[in-house]
């Protein structure tokens, strides 16, 4: 009797998370507002300075459709000479803050003093699907819709992922049990190996 064994070696595929660079909202304090920023020139700087820590040899580029990120993918690209396979995809949007857009913590918080918000967000348990937003389940549904169909179609490869800070966010909440209380850096550059 002859046995076949079919043994299949996964290989891990290694994400690099690049936040954009600065834009002047981020300055400002206002939450994201649905309006598609560009990046200030302190973020094309960042964007410069960031292509220096990416380790070189990535396989694919993929970039949030904002504006932001694409003008950070494409400065990284520029920078580094990297001229392969470039997509978007809308999966690597910032979160949407819903009626909340537009607006600063401080004025959430007098239009809402029942409920900390702010703190919610930095903890990553905020349900903004009250004020027509998204909350922190559908982000993280999502994001690892996006990790598991790249991981499928570029099994063992480096693939640099331009993107917003809700996003690293959850990958560091979900991952890391950590939750910023700051913002992640701009233009800073975040490695996950799946």
């Amino acid at each position: 009797m002859l046995v076949s064994l079919y043994i299949k070696i996964i290989m891990s595929t290694t994400f690099y998370f690049v936040r954009h660079g600065q834009i002047n909202r981020n300055t400002s304090g206002i939450l994201p507002d649905g309006i598609d920023h560009s990046l200030n020139e302190l973020g094309r700087e960042q964007a410069r300075e960031v292509a220096k820590n990416i380790p070189s040899g990535f396989d694919i580029v993929i970039s949030s459709p904002l504006i932001r990120a694409l003008e950070t993918r494409q400065i990284i690209c520029d920078t580094l000479g990297h001229h392969s396979l470039v997509i978007t995809d809308k999966r690597l949007i910032e979160a949407n803050f819903g009626g909340l857009k537009g607006k600063t913590w401080g004025e959430v918080a007098l239009l809402y003093p029942n409920k900390d918000l702010e703190k919610e967000y930095l903890l990553q348990t905020y349900n903004f699907n009250p004020y027509f937003g998204e909350y922190f389940d559908q982000v993280k549904e999502r994001l690892y819709s996006f990790i598991n169909e790249m991981k499928q179609k570029y099994e063992g490869k480096k693939i640099l992922a331009v993107t917003h800070a809700a996003v690293v966010r959850c990958l560091f909440k979900v991952e890391k049990d950590h939750a910023f209380l700051g913002a992640p850096g701009n233009a800073t550059v975040y490695e996950f190996i799946f």
